[in-house]
């Protein structure tokens, strides 16, 4: 059973990574632009009361952190556009929320900080799971994740 809830929830965070976008009060910073170099990626927060649920979350971050590599480069160009992990995209703030939006149109937002020459983006992982999950699980299935994952984050930290 654990392993279905896992291959569901991975395939509900990949499905997941899209959104609409609204384009009022879009910003591109100044500190943002220019090239940055993947350096880590690690659970920021995990806090889930049930051990399975807990389990099935760290399992989702070994199975997303198949997909980044250390050393890989972030370009932010002055315009809103850049390059990430060989793609081309587009991207825009609004205060502390960097979106990112790929070739093939799917979104991802994350909160950032810049601090020094490292720009920290976390991405909200507990807030994907639910909103993808709504549609699989019943309404007591649902209640139940949402009690016991309090909390997942993910930090990707960046060097420029």
């Amino acid at each position: 059973m654990k392993k279905i809830w896992t291959i569901i929830l991975v395939i509900g965070v990949v499905c997941g990574m899209t959104a609409c976008s609204d384009d009022d009060d879009k910003e591109v910073p100044k500190e943002l632009v220019g090239e940055w170099e993947l350096i880590k990626m690690e659970i920021g927060t995990l806090d889930a009361s049930d051990a399975d649920v807990k389990e099935i979350a760290e399992d989702m971050f070994t199975e997303l952190s198949k997909e980044f590599y250390y050393g890989e480069s972030l370009e932010l160009n002055s315009d809103g556009t850049g390059v990430f992990k060989d793609g081309d995209i587009e991207y825009y703030t609004k205060k502390d929320v960097f979106t990112m939006i790929d070739e093939e149109g799917y979104s991802m937002s994350f909160t950032y900080k810049i601090s020094g020459s490292k720009l920290i983006m976390t991405l909200n992982m507990r807030d994907m799971i639910i909103n993808e999950m709504a549609d699989e699980l019943d309404k007591e299935e649902l209640n139940y994740l949402k009690s016991t994952l309090k909390k997942f984050t993910v930090d990707f930290t960046f060097q420029k």
